[in-house]
């Protein structure tokens, strides 16, 4: 029968530090994406797009942002809201300044 060596505290310490971090990296890999609610309220429609509530009731008005009612509630997708910003973009033009 082969004689198994002897490990020394420090190889112990060192392979648990090893497994430690392998264990971090695991955890990292395997957690869930933090999730954007699919539909948001008046406010926090508002809010994503940095405007009042009045601005909003002129978007509608305007067809610029869908909704659907819920009761009598408005609610908005999140990625609608993101399109609506994404058109609004402005790319920088040269000779401005």
């Amino acid at each position: 029968m082969k004689k198994q060596p002897q490990l020394t505290l420090l190889d112990i310490a060192v392979k648990l530090k090893q497994l430690e971090d392998r264990l971090e990296e695991l955890a990292k890999k395997t957690q869930e994406p933090v999730q954007t609610p699919k539909y948001v309220d008046m406010d926090k429609a508002a809010q994503i797009l940095g405007i009042g509530r009045s601005s909003m009731y002129a978007l509608m008005r305007g067809g610029k942002i869908a909704y659907i009612l819920v009761g009598k509630q408005r609610r908005f997708l999140a990625s609608d809201l993101e399109k609506y910003l994404q058109g609004q973009y402005v790319s920088p033009q040269s000779g401005i300044l």
